[in-house]
């Protein structure tokens, strides 16, 4: 999902993310893939 940006923010080069909230977004992706996977994996052995 790309998030459409401002003619500002592409001359400007800056994105609507922090660092920090950017690593952020990052881990809770990893977290929720990681539970999902986990999710999964449980129920295979039911």
């Amino acid at each position: 999902m790309q998030e459409k940006r401002s003619p500002e923010d592409i001359e400007n080069g800056s994105s609507e993310y922090t660092p920090w909230q950017r690593s952020i977004l990052t881990f809770l992706k990893w977290g929720a893939w990681a539970t999902s996977f986990m999710a999964m994996a449980h129920a295979m052995e039911l």
